[in-house]
Protein backbone atom coordinates (compact mmCIF):
# COMPACT_ATOMS: atom_id res chain seq x y z
CA UNK A 1 0.00 0.00 0.00
CA UNK A 2 1.50 3.41 -0.90
CA UNK A 3 0.43 6.28 1.19
CA UNK A 4 1.56 9.59 0.77
CA UNK A 5 4.04 10.82 3.78
CA UNK A 6 1.96 13.66 5.09
CA UNK A 7 -1.16 14.14 6.14
CA UNK A 8 -4.07 11.59 5.89
CA UNK A 9 -1.71 9.26 4.59
CA UNK A 10 1.00 9.70 7.50
CA UNK A 11 -1.84 9.20 10.11
CA UNK A 12 -3.23 6.20 8.11
CA UNK A 13 0.43 4.76 8.27
CA UNK A 14 1.22 5.40 11.52
CA UNK A 15 -2.33 3.73 12.79
CA UNK A 16 -1.17 0.78 10.79
CA UNK A 17 2.33 0.29 12.25
CA UNK A 18 0.74 1.01 15.89
CA UNK A 19 -1.69 -1.59 15.68
CA UNK A 20 0.64 -4.30 13.82
CA UNK A 21 3.32 -3.61 16.65
CA UNK A 22 0.00 -4.07 19.29
CA UNK A 23 -0.72 -7.35 17.75
CA UNK A 24 2.65 -8.83 17.54
CA UNK A 25 3.19 -7.91 21.08
CA UNK A 26 -0.10 -9.73 21.68
CA UNK A 27 1.36 -13.16 20.11
CA UNK A 28 4.02 -13.54 21.52
CA UNK A 29 2.47 -12.68 24.97
CA UNK A 30 4.30 -9.83 25.97
CA UNK A 31 3.59 -6.18 26.98
CA UNK A 32 3.67 -3.50 24.32
CA UNK A 33 6.20 -0.56 26.11
CA UNK A 34 4.13 2.00 27.03
CA UNK A 35 6.82 4.93 26.45
CA UNK A 36 7.32 3.78 23.44
CA UNK A 37 5.90 5.65 20.49
CA UNK A 38 3.57 2.54 19.32
CA UNK A 39 2.62 2.42 22.88
CA UNK A 40 1.83 5.91 23.76
CA UNK A 41 -0.14 5.77 20.04
CA UNK A 42 -2.34 2.94 21.56
CA UNK A 43 -3.19 4.35 24.69
CA UNK A 44 -4.34 7.39 22.96
CA UNK A 45 -6.80 5.07 20.81
CA UNK A 46 -8.11 3.04 23.74
CA UNK A 47 -11.06 0.73 22.36
CA UNK A 48 -10.84 2.33 18.92
CA UNK A 49 -8.24 -0.12 18.38
CA UNK A 50 -8.86 -3.76 17.03
CA UNK A 51 -11.26 -5.82 18.78
CA UNK A 52 -8.73 -8.67 21.15
CA UNK A 53 -9.71 -11.75 18.91
CA UNK A 54 -8.81 -9.52 15.90
CA UNK A 55 -6.01 -8.34 17.17
CA UNK A 56 -4.81 -12.51 17.79
CA UNK A 57 -5.83 -13.37 14.21
CA UNK A 58 -3.98 -10.12 12.96
CA UNK A 59 -0.54 -10.82 15.39
CA UNK A 60 -0.57 -14.72 14.61
CA UNK A 61 -0.46 -13.66 10.51
CA UNK A 62 2.48 -11.43 11.46
CA UNK A 63 4.53 -13.70 12.83
CA UNK A 64 3.50 -16.34 10.59
CA UNK A 65 5.16 -13.78 7.73
CA UNK A 66 7.99 -12.92 9.80
CA UNK A 67 9.32 -16.33 9.63
CA UNK A 68 8.06 -17.09 6.24
CA UNK A 69 9.78 -13.38 5.10
CA UNK A 70 12.93 -15.54 5.86
CA UNK A 71 13.07 -17.69 2.85
CA UNK A 72 12.51 -15.06 0.55
CA UNK A 73 16.31 -14.25 -0.10
CA UNK A 74 17.81 -17.67 1.75
CA UNK A 75 21.19 -16.69 -0.56
CA UNK A 76 21.51 -13.42 0.79
CA UNK A 77 20.61 -14.69 4.41
CA UNK A 78 23.11 -17.35 3.92
CA UNK A 79 26.42 -15.23 2.86
CA UNK A 80 25.40 -11.66 4.21
CA UNK A 81 24.52 -12.97 7.74
CA UNK A 82 27.69 -14.64 8.58
CA UNK A 83 28.59 -11.85 10.65
CA UNK A 84 25.33 -11.46 12.70
CA UNK A 85 25.90 -15.38 13.33
CA UNK A 86 29.53 -14.75 14.10
CA UNK A 87 28.91 -12.24 16.88
CA UNK A 88 26.39 -14.83 18.33
CA UNK A 89 28.63 -17.70 18.43
CA UNK A 90 31.56 -15.12 20.13
CA UNK A 91 28.90 -14.04 22.76
CA UNK A 92 28.00 -17.55 23.31
CA UNK A 93 31.73 -18.63 23.73
CA UNK A 94 32.43 -16.03 26.09
CA UNK A 95 29.93 -17.05 28.87
CA UNK A 96 31.54 -20.45 28.28
CA UNK A 97 34.86 -19.17 28.67
CA UNK A 98 35.96 -20.47 25.62
CA UNK A 99 38.06 -19.62 22.95
CA UNK A 100 37.72 -15.47 24.13
CA UNK A 101 37.87 -13.67 27.22
CA UNK A 102 35.32 -12.34 29.30
CA UNK A 103 37.84 -9.27 29.50
CA UNK A 104 36.74 -5.72 28.53
CA UNK A 105 36.14 -5.21 24.94
CA UNK A 106 32.83 -4.16 23.46
CA UNK A 107 30.58 -6.61 21.25
CA UNK A 108 31.06 -4.44 18.29
CA UNK A 109 34.92 -4.93 18.13
CA UNK A 110 36.85 -7.06 15.73
CA UNK A 111 40.31 -8.11 15.51
CA UNK A 112 41.27 -8.37 12.15
CA UNK A 113 42.40 -11.63 12.29
CA UNK A 114 38.63 -12.76 13.36
CA UNK A 115 37.44 -10.46 10.29
CA UNK A 116 40.04 -12.79 8.58
CA UNK A 117 37.29 -15.68 9.75
CA UNK A 118 34.48 -13.53 8.87
CA UNK A 119 35.78 -12.91 5.29
CA UNK A 120 36.94 -16.24 4.91
CA UNK A 121 33.71 -17.89 5.86
CA UNK A 122 31.99 -15.48 3.05
CA UNK A 123 34.14 -16.06 0.46
CA UNK A 124 33.77 -20.15 0.84
CA UNK A 125 29.94 -20.41 1.58
CA UNK A 126 29.34 -17.80 -1.83
CA UNK A 127 32.40 -20.41 -3.42
CA UNK A 128 30.36 -23.13 -2.80
CA UNK A 129 27.73 -21.63 -4.38
CA UNK A 130 29.20 -20.20 -7.51
CA UNK A 131 30.76 -23.46 -8.12
CA UNK A 132 27.69 -24.43 -9.14
CA UNK A 133 27.35 -24.05 -12.76
CA UNK A 134 23.71 -23.77 -12.63
CA UNK A 135 24.00 -20.66 -10.36
CA UNK A 136 26.82 -19.12 -12.72
CA UNK A 137 24.77 -19.04 -15.71
CA UNK A 138 21.96 -17.59 -14.16
CA UNK A 139 23.88 -15.03 -11.74
CA UNK A 140 21.53 -11.99 -13.31
CA UNK A 141 18.66 -13.11 -11.33
CA UNK A 142 17.14 -11.30 -8.33
CA UNK A 143 17.83 -14.68 -6.42
CA UNK A 144 21.77 -15.14 -6.77
CA UNK A 145 21.96 -11.06 -6.05
CA UNK A 146 23.45 -11.35 -3.71
CA UNK A 147 26.57 -13.22 -5.00
CA UNK A 148 27.56 -10.71 -7.61
CA UNK A 149 29.59 -8.92 -5.49
CA UNK A 150 31.83 -11.97 -4.55
CA UNK A 151 31.76 -13.13 -8.19
CA UNK A 152 33.06 -9.29 -9.42
CA UNK A 153 36.10 -10.27 -7.33
CA UNK A 154 36.99 -13.46 -9.14
CA UNK A 155 40.49 -13.83 -10.78
CA UNK A 156 41.45 -16.27 -13.38
CA UNK A 157 44.53 -16.70 -11.60
CA UNK A 158 46.09 -15.40 -8.33
CA UNK A 159 49.60 -15.32 -7.45
CA UNK A 160 50.95 -14.13 -3.85
CA UNK A 161 54.59 -13.21 -3.00
CA UNK A 162 55.97 -13.73 0.33
CA UNK A 163 53.15 -16.03 1.34
CA UNK A 164 54.68 -17.02 4.67
CA UNK A 165 53.63 -13.11 6.29
CA UNK A 166 50.63 -14.33 5.80
CA UNK A 167 48.43 -16.27 7.96
CA UNK A 168 46.32 -19.55 6.94
CA UNK A 169 43.34 -18.06 6.49
CA UNK A 170 44.51 -15.29 4.88
CA UNK A 171 45.79 -17.67 2.08
CA UNK A 172 42.69 -19.07 1.96
CA UNK A 173 40.53 -15.85 1.45
CA UNK A 174 42.91 -15.34 -1.98
CA UNK A 175 42.95 -18.71 -2.85
CA UNK A 176 38.82 -18.43 -2.76
CA UNK A 177 38.90 -15.54 -4.95
CA UNK A 178 39.82 -17.46 -7.39
CA UNK A 179 37.48 -18.34 -10.35
CA UNK A 180 36.07 -22.01 -9.56
CA UNK A 181 36.09 -23.16 -13.12
CA UNK A 182 39.92 -22.44 -13.42
CA UNK A 183 41.33 -22.46 -9.73
CA UNK A 184 44.72 -21.31 -10.83
CA UNK A 185 46.31 -19.90 -7.46
CA UNK A 186 50.36 -19.89 -7.37
CA UNK A 187 52.05 -18.65 -3.93
CA UNK A 188 56.10 -18.71 -3.48
CA UNK A 189 57.59 -17.67 -0.39
CA UNK A 190 60.61 -19.08 2.44
CA UNK A 191 59.34 -20.18 6.05
CA UNK A 192 62.35 -18.97 7.33
CA UNK A 193 61.41 -15.53 6.19
CA UNK A 194 57.99 -15.10 7.82
CA UNK A 195 58.32 -11.91 9.46
CA UNK A 196 54.89 -11.47 10.79
CA UNK A 197 53.92 -13.31 14.37
CA UNK A 198 50.29 -14.44 12.37
CA UNK A 199 52.28 -15.84 9.39
CA UNK A 200 52.33 -19.20 7.90
CA UNK A 201 55.09 -21.31 9.84
CA UNK A 202 54.90 -24.74 7.58
CA UNK A 203 53.37 -26.88 5.08
CA UNK A 204 51.46 -28.73 7.17
CA UNK A 205 49.56 -24.76 8.39
CA UNK A 206 49.17 -24.40 4.45
CA UNK A 207 47.28 -28.10 3.53
CA UNK A 208 45.37 -27.27 6.59
CA UNK A 209 43.59 -24.71 4.22
CA UNK A 210 44.57 -26.00 0.94
CA UNK A 211 45.02 -29.44 1.10
CA UNK A 212 45.16 -29.77 -2.42
CA UNK A 213 47.64 -27.42 -3.30
CA UNK A 214 50.96 -29.32 -5.02
CA UNK A 215 54.40 -28.12 -3.30
CA UNK A 216 57.74 -27.48 -5.27
CA UNK A 217 61.32 -26.55 -3.89
CA UNK A 218 63.99 -24.46 -4.93
CA UNK A 219 66.77 -26.08 -3.22
CA UNK A 220 69.54 -24.12 -5.48
CA UNK A 221 70.62 -20.59 -4.44
CA UNK A 222 71.85 -18.52 -7.30
CA UNK A 223 72.19 -15.03 -5.51
CA UNK A 224 74.78 -16.11 -2.55
CA UNK A 225 78.42 -16.39 -2.23
CA UNK A 226 79.36 -19.23 -0.37
CA UNK A 227 80.36 -17.60 2.80
CA UNK A 228 76.96 -16.10 3.22
CA UNK A 229 75.29 -19.10 1.79
CA UNK A 230 76.76 -20.93 4.93
CA UNK A 231 75.74 -18.35 7.59
CA UNK A 232 71.95 -18.49 6.21
CA UNK A 233 72.01 -22.11 7.18
CA UNK A 234 73.69 -21.45 10.15
CA UNK A 235 71.04 -19.47 11.54
CA UNK A 236 68.74 -21.86 10.44
CA UNK A 237 69.96 -24.63 12.08
CA UNK A 238 70.74 -22.11 15.72
CA UNK A 239 67.29 -20.78 15.41
CA UNK A 240 65.36 -23.93 15.14
CA UNK A 241 64.43 -22.97 11.88
CA UNK A 242 62.99 -24.68 8.55
CA UNK A 243 66.12 -26.80 7.64
CA UNK A 244 66.26 -27.64 3.51
CA UNK A 245 69.61 -28.29 2.05
CA UNK A 246 70.31 -25.81 -0.11
CA UNK A 247 73.01 -25.65 -2.59
CA UNK A 248 74.83 -23.79 -4.49
CA UNK A 249 74.61 -23.51 -8.60
CA UNK A 250 77.70 -26.29 -10.41
CA UNK A 251 79.97 -24.41 -12.60
CA UNK A 252 79.77 -21.15 -10.88
CA UNK A 253 82.33 -19.43 -9.04
CA UNK A 254 80.77 -18.26 -5.84
CA UNK A 255 83.56 -17.72 -3.61
CA UNK A 256 83.04 -14.41 -1.60
CA UNK A 257 84.21 -13.08 1.57
CA UNK A 258 83.53 -14.03 5.90
CA UNK A 259 80.92 -11.69 7.16
CA UNK A 260 82.07 -8.45 9.26
CA UNK A 261 81.40 -8.14 12.23
CA UNK A 262 81.84 -5.33 15.19
CA UNK A 263 81.05 -6.03 18.66
CA UNK A 264 80.88 -3.60 21.64
CA UNK A 265 79.94 -0.53 19.65
CA UNK A 266 78.01 1.28 21.62
CA UNK A 267 79.01 4.46 20.81
CA UNK A 268 77.30 6.05 17.26
CA UNK A 269 80.74 7.94 16.03
CA UNK A 270 82.35 4.21 16.40
CA UNK A 271 79.90 2.67 14.16
CA UNK A 272 80.08 5.19 11.47
CA UNK A 273 83.79 4.87 10.95
CA UNK A 274 82.92 0.76 10.64
CA UNK A 275 80.38 1.45 7.94
CA UNK A 276 82.54 4.08 6.40
CA UNK A 277 86.15 1.58 6.09
CA UNK A 278 83.66 -1.68 5.14
CA UNK A 279 82.18 0.88 2.37
CA UNK A 280 85.67 1.80 1.37
CA UNK A 281 86.59 -2.05 1.63
CA UNK A 282 84.09 -2.81 -1.08
CA UNK A 283 84.57 0.10 -3.33
CA UNK A 284 88.46 -0.88 -3.61
CA UNK A 285 87.76 -4.61 -4.13
CA UNK A 286 85.30 -4.05 -6.92
CA UNK A 287 86.70 -0.45 -8.32
CA UNK A 288 82.95 1.45 -8.36
CA UNK A 289 80.45 1.03 -5.51
CA UNK A 290 78.09 -1.84 -5.90
CA UNK A 291 74.32 -1.56 -4.84
CA UNK A 292 74.37 -1.29 -0.56
CA UNK A 293 71.99 -1.24 1.83
CA UNK A 294 72.05 -0.33 5.63
CA UNK A 295 69.50 -1.85 7.92
CA UNK A 296 68.96 0.19 10.91
CA UNK A 297 66.13 -1.12 13.99
CA UNK A 298 63.73 2.34 13.94
CA UNK A 299 62.70 4.28 11.33
CA UNK A 300 63.70 7.26 13.81
CA UNK A 301 67.31 6.22 12.83
CA UNK A 302 67.49 6.25 9.15
CA UNK A 303 67.99 9.81 8.53
CA UNK A 304 70.37 10.42 11.50
CA UNK A 305 72.41 7.65 10.76
CA UNK A 306 72.23 8.60 6.53
CA UNK A 307 73.68 12.40 8.10
CA UNK A 308 76.13 11.24 10.12
CA UNK A 309 77.79 8.58 7.60
CA UNK A 310 77.38 11.32 4.72
CA UNK A 311 79.50 13.42 6.69
CA UNK A 312 82.47 11.09 6.72
CA UNK A 313 82.01 9.43 2.94
CA UNK A 314 81.46 12.77 1.28
CA UNK A 315 85.44 13.02 0.62
CA UNK A 316 85.29 10.14 -1.38
CA UNK A 317 82.40 10.84 -3.41
CA UNK A 318 80.06 8.15 -1.74
CA UNK A 319 76.61 9.66 -1.22
CA UNK A 320 74.50 8.13 1.42
CA UNK A 321 70.61 8.12 0.80
CA UNK A 322 67.84 7.79 3.52
CA UNK A 323 64.85 6.36 2.27
CA UNK A 324 62.10 6.52 4.74
CA UNK A 325 59.12 3.67 5.13
CA UNK A 326 60.88 1.74 2.85
CA UNK A 327 60.99 3.95 -0.04
CA UNK A 328 63.93 3.72 -2.46
CA UNK A 329 66.18 6.96 -2.82
CA UNK A 330 68.72 7.97 -4.64
CA UNK A 331 71.08 6.70 -6.87
CA UNK A 332 71.96 3.54 -7.86
CA UNK A 333 75.53 3.80 -6.57
CA UNK A 334 74.30 5.05 -3.44
CA UNK A 335 74.65 3.56 -0.02
CA UNK A 336 71.05 3.36 1.32
CA UNK A 337 69.78 3.50 4.72
CA UNK A 338 66.58 1.93 5.55
CA UNK A 339 64.09 0.35 8.44
CA UNK A 340 64.99 -3.24 9.09
CA UNK A 341 60.97 -3.80 8.74
CA UNK A 342 61.53 -2.34 5.14
CA UNK A 343 63.63 -5.33 4.54
CA UNK A 344 61.29 -7.73 2.28
CA UNK A 345 61.42 -7.09 -1.49
CA UNK A 346 65.13 -5.78 -1.34
CA UNK A 347 67.91 -7.32 -2.70
CA UNK A 348 71.73 -5.92 -2.61
CA UNK A 349 75.65 -6.54 -3.34
CA UNK A 350 76.29 -5.42 -0.05
CA UNK A 351 73.64 -5.43 3.30
CA UNK A 352 74.76 -3.95 6.91
CA UNK A 353 73.00 -4.36 9.96
CA UNK A 354 73.62 -2.12 13.22
CA UNK A 355 72.58 -3.10 16.43
CA UNK A 356 70.98 -6.46 15.83
CA UNK A 357 71.86 -7.23 19.54
CA UNK A 358 69.11 -4.56 20.24
CA UNK A 359 67.21 -5.99 17.18
CA UNK A 360 66.39 -9.30 19.43
CA UNK A 361 65.64 -7.26 22.52
CA UNK A 362 63.05 -5.69 20.47
CA UNK A 363 61.92 -8.20 17.82
CA UNK A 364 62.59 -11.68 20.05
CA UNK A 365 59.67 -13.18 18.03
CA UNK A 366 61.00 -12.16 14.99
CA UNK A 367 64.62 -11.77 15.45
CA UNK A 368 66.18 -14.81 13.71
CA UNK A 369 63.70 -13.98 10.65
CA UNK A 370 65.11 -10.76 9.88
CA UNK A 371 68.83 -11.82 10.44
CA UNK A 372 67.89 -14.59 8.06
CA UNK A 373 66.37 -12.69 5.57
CA UNK A 374 69.24 -9.81 5.86
CA UNK A 375 71.97 -12.25 5.19
CA UNK A 376 69.81 -13.54 2.59
CA UNK A 377 69.40 -9.58 0.86
CA UNK A 378 73.25 -9.85 0.49
CA UNK A 379 74.87 -11.45 -2.60
CA UNK A 380 78.18 -10.78 -1.14
CA UNK A 381 78.77 -8.26 1.44
CA UNK A 382 77.57 -9.14 4.97
CA UNK A 383 78.54 -6.83 7.84
CA UNK A 384 76.81 -6.61 11.07
CA UNK A 385 77.36 -4.28 14.94
CA UNK A 386 76.31 -5.20 18.29
CA UNK A 387 76.20 -2.68 20.57
CA UNK A 388 77.65 -5.70 23.59
CA UNK A 389 77.79 -8.74 22.16
CA UNK A 390 76.05 -11.27 19.49
CA UNK A 391 72.33 -12.26 20.71
CA UNK A 392 72.82 -15.72 22.64
CA UNK A 393 71.12 -17.77 20.15
CA UNK A 394 73.85 -17.30 17.65
CA UNK A 395 77.06 -16.06 19.75
CA UNK A 396 78.60 -19.77 18.54
CA UNK A 397 78.21 -18.63 15.18
CA UNK A 398 81.65 -15.69 16.21
CA UNK A 399 83.69 -17.67 13.99
CA UNK A 400 82.58 -17.29 10.55
CA UNK A 401 82.69 -13.62 11.22
CA UNK A 402 86.12 -11.17 10.25
CA UNK A 403 86.31 -7.69 11.53
CA UNK A 404 87.44 -6.38 8.15
CA UNK A 405 87.70 -7.60 4.87
CA UNK A 406 91.44 -6.02 4.18
CA UNK A 407 92.88 -9.49 5.83
CA UNK A 408 90.46 -11.99 3.50
CA UNK A 409 90.33 -13.32 0.52
CA UNK A 410 88.73 -10.64 -2.72
CA UNK A 411 86.05 -11.99 -4.72
CA UNK A 412 86.59 -12.53 -7.96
Amino acid sequence: MNLPSTGRGLAILTYMQAVRAQARALAAQRNLSKGSRNGRIIAWLADRSLKQTDLAEVGASLVVQTYARRFVSPVSRCVQGIPRRYRAFRRLRQVEERWYAKGPFSSTDLHPLELDVILLAIVRAGGDLLSKPSVLRNIDEPVWSSLKPLFGLYMNQILVDEATDFSPVQMACMAGLCHPQIRSFFACGDFNQRLTTWGSRSLDEMRWVLPDVEVKEITVSYRQSRQLNELARAIIHKTGGSARNVTLPEHVDSEGVAPALMESASQAEEVVNWLAERIREIERFVAQLPSTAIFVNEESQVQTLADALNEVLTDFNIRVAACPQGQVMGRDNDVRVFAVEHIKGLEFEAVFFIGIDRLAGLHPQLFDKYLYVGTTRAATYLGVTCEEVLPPTISSLRPMFVSAWDTTRQPG
